[in-house]
């Protein structure tokens, strides 16, 4: 497969996502150029605007970006921790902290990323994109799997959709998909099976936890659990897991209504 090409499955199905040429460029910069006019004329910001914007929306300040600089500080001072070594017991713990810290920080930015893709600039650079994905994302037989760009952007919520946009992302703008992976505090916990494949925690019996030890499902939810050997394993009943609380108490999972009537004070069956 060319380094311009990848492929991916979904649903038993085979894709491809091609890297644009330059007929698809042209395509994709003229959408980039209306929505941007469109986005100027409907009062759109411009990025330069941007900073004002976030202080008069109280959004951010002068106090926030130093909280945000010293919280990237901390982030770097503890990835620097890390890579230094000692015991797995407080590696993991330094791990667990960074990925703490990186929600945090994401979490800061985030009305900032927000705002941004609604100037006039984030909007042309999402048409853009979005038109680049109507043409590059393809079945197995090379052709498109969207009709247009308005097919595209109307089938976005589509997994194929997501699955193709994010392959074509590592095309254009060299993203790495496998970026959370690489993530220090991630390789660290998935070298030392703290966690899976996947960065989920995991304990010694490579079941599903929280950072707190307790046991969840694939969903998330607490499910019940005894210990063997000091190793928490779940415990099966008709070989199903038991939905518990966080202290490890069983839910009620069957949903009891008391009795209603109608209008009439009819009991209703």
């Amino acid at each position: 497969m060319s380094k311009d090409v990848i492929k991916f499955t979904h649903d038993g199905k085979e894709y491809l996502v091609r890297k644009p040429n330059v007929q698809d460029s042209n395509k994709a910069q003229e959408k980039a150029n209306l929505a941007f006019n469109l986005a100027l004329k409907s009062g759109a910001l411009l990025r330069s605007e941007l900073n004002d914007e976030l202080e008069k929306r109280k959004l951010w300040s002068s106090e926030k970006e130093n909280e945000y600089q010293k919280l990237r500080k901390e982030l770097d001072e503890a990835v620097k921790q890390l890579q230094k070594g000692g015991s797995l017991k407080g590696g993991k713990e330094v791990a667990l902290k960074i990925r703490a810290l990186r929600v945090q920080q994401r979490a800061m930015i985030m009305p900032r990323l927000t705002l941004d893709s609604m100037t006039a600039e984030g909007q042309s650079e999402n048409a853009k994109f979005n038109a680049l994905a109507a043409s590059c994302i393809l079945s197995s037989d090379k052709k498109p799997v969207f009709a247009d760009y308005e097919d595209y952007l109307n089938r976005s919520n589509e997994e194929v959709a997501a699955l193709g946009a994010g392959h074509l992302a590592s095309l254009v703008y060299g993203y790495d998909e496998s970026h959370e992976q690489n993530l220090p505090e991630n390789k660290f916990l998935v070298k030392y099976k703290m966690a899976d494949e996947k960065g989920r925690l995991i304990n010694e019996a490579k079941h599903l936890i929280d950072e707190e030890g307790r046991l969840i499902n694939e969903d998330g939810r607490f499910i019940q659990y005894t210990e063997e050997n000091g190793v928490r394993v779940p415990v099966l009943v008709d070989g199903k897991n038991v939905f518990v609380d966080r202290d490890n108490n069983p839910i009620e999972e069957e949903v009891v209504f008391g009795v209603f009537t109608d209008d009439n004070g009819n009991v209703v069956e």
